[in-house]
């Protein structure tokens, strides 16, 4: 049986802004849920803030997978490809409670 849906509150937002060669084309802001999923929040947001530095920072970093109409995959700081990446935990880190059913415009 699969995990009951629930819907979360957001507690923070966070954003990319987005280029394509160089040339600004908007910004992407994510509703984060911080009191469901803490852990998740906080290496997404310190990733996003950069205060790290390389390579725990999404600054720079590709979306290295995007199928029109569908979705993007972003993240990889380290290969930019899909096969690297970092957490500010290490390395991977332990999935926490699941949110259900995942509609459009949900980050995973």
């Amino acid at each position: 049986m699969g995990a009951a849906s629930v819907t979360p509150k957001v507690t923070s937002r966070a954003f990319f802004d987005v280029s394509i060669g160089g040339k600004e084309t908007g910004r992407i802001i994510f509703g984060l849920y911080g009191e469901h999923v803490p852990k998740t929040v906080a290496n997404f947001e310190t990733m996003c803030k950069c205060d790290k530095g390389p390579p725990l920072c999404y600054k720079g970093s590709p979306f290295h997978r995007i199928i029109p109409g569908f979705m993007v995959q972003g993240g990889d700081t380290t290969r930019g490809d899909g096969t690297g990446g970092v957490s500010i935990y290490g390395g991977r880190f332990e999935d926490e409670q699941s949110l259900g059913e995942v509609n459009a415009y949900s980050l995973a």
